[in-house]
């Protein structure tokens, strides 16, 4: 994932991989069956959101992860850049290319079956996870 985007309006904003891989499940969900442009720049919005890094001066809006509307989150963040003097084109321009990063962030589909192939053989061997985490009384 690239280090930082240039938006005008509001300058260099440094990013960081999302902590959630649900999160960015949903945006590149939303990305991939949308067609209206006004979603579209919600979503691109979302993504910004979730990429935002900590280390930014301004703080952007946070997704809640258990509510699921990338959407209306990305509204938020749409609106906290607008605010700002962020051109809804700007930020469509400067910023599509981080759904592309997030996409490549998120578990393959041969990752998800090696994966699930190693716990299936840890299974057979016999042996219990007890020794390997504390007892729960």
């Amino acid at each position: 994932m690239r280090d930082n985007i240039e938006i005008d309006g509001v300058g260099k904003v440094l990013l960081a991989k999302p902590n959630s891989l649900v999160a960015i499940s949903d945006v590149v969900a939303e990305w991939g069956g949308q067609k209206s442009r006004a979603k579209l720049s919600r979503i691109i919005a979302a993504a910004i959101g979730l990429s935002w890094s900590k280390e930014n001066t301004i703080k952007a809006p946070l997704y809640d992860v258990k509510e699921g509307d990338v959407v209306g989150y990305g509204g938020e963040v749409m609106e906290f850049l607008l605010k700002r003097g962020v051109a809804p084109s700007d930020l469509y321009l400067s910023a599509s290319s981080i759904i592309p990063d997030l996409i490549l962030l998120l578990p393959t589909a041969k990752e998800v079956s090696k994966a699930e192939e190693f716990f299936q053989e840890e299974g057979k061997s016999g042996q219990d996870d007890s020794q390997h985490r504390a007892g729960v009384e």
